[in-house]
């Protein structure tokens, strides 16, 4: 059917369901909740939360203008009673600059390394990411709050487990609004979590263990949060998400959002005189 691995739900449910057709009722029966599975894993994968957001910083960078944005990243722990405590264990602040060539310029906040980082957007990743100190760039490839950099926003939205929780339960988009950000005619979507439909066609069957197995991960993971689309390009311009994780009685909160579209002065790239320490 060339539905994504990933979510491993629609090859358990068809075996068992259609392992267990006996009669003409219970064969309808078991079409009817095939049916419902299939359509749950077309939703999934057609708009996943994960999927969607990649496709649109595919878009963003296929849209050929630079631009300027915000990144923001909370971590903290969680109380006695499952609740996020509202004080952040630790804050990671990034101004992001990204030029039409696709350089990238990184100012961070926080973290063990603040600073000023620039990565030369037409080198495959993973990138070299120099420290800029004075004017002088030096190798900062191997520094851990530099890692991430190397693979631009797509780098820095791993790092943080922004949309790793989304394909645990789920996620798609869903609840369309109509918004503006950067000046940028634009379309959000609110995450929803699908995990209850799973479960729904789990109760029609039966409860299967093997099946209920495959999404009890979901039972300790929570995923919320909102993304945007350009309307005109399908670029990311924001997004928005806050994982729970209960067995690690943590949660982390991101959110990127673009500030300018288009218009962006170019990225200084190091050159040998400037360079004290080159990468490679």
């Amino acid at each position: 059917m060339g539905f994504p691995a990933r979510i491993g739900l629609l090859g358990v449910l068809l075996v068992p369901f259609l392992a267990a057709c006996t009669t003409f009722d219970e064969t309808r029966e078991t079409a009817g909740t095939v049916d419902d599975a299939v359509a749950l894993m077309q939703t999934v994968d057609q708009r996943g939360a994960a999927v969607r957001v990649s496709q649109g910083m595919d878009d963003l960078g296929a849209a050929g203008v630079g631009y300027e944005a915000t990144i923001v990243v909370r971590q903290g722990r969680l109380n006695a009673d499952g609740a996020p405590d509202s004080a952040a264990a630790s804050e990671w602040a990034y101004t992001l600059r990204v030029d039409a060539e696709g350089d990238l310029q990184a100012t961070l906040a926080g973290g063990d390394a603040p600073g000023t980082y620039v990565v030369p957007g037409d080198q495959p990743p993973p990138a070299p990411v120099y420290r800029v100190t004075a004017g002088s760039y030096a190798c900062a490839s191997d520094d851990p709050a530099a890692t991430a950099l190397s693979a631009g926003l797509a780098g820095l939205i791993a790092a943080h487990d922004a949309l790793a929780a989304a394909p645990q339960t789920l996620a798609v988009i869903a609840e369309p609004e109509e918004t503006t950000v950067a000046s940028r005619e634009a379309t959000q979507h609110a995450f929803v979590s699908r995990v209850a439909d799973a479960l729904r066609i789990l109760d029609t069957y039966g409860g299967d263990e093997a099946l209920q197995q495959a999404v009890a991960a979901a039972e300790t993971v929570a995923f919320s949060g909102e993304v945007v689309f350009d309307d005109a390009t399908g670029a990311l311009l924001r997004l928005h998400s806050t994982t729970i994780r209960r067995d690690q009685g943590q949660w982390t909160e991101f959110r990127f959002e673009l500030t300018q579209w288009d218009g962006v002065p170019d990225v200084a790239r190091p050159d040998a005189a400037q360079t004290a320490r080159p990468c490679g």
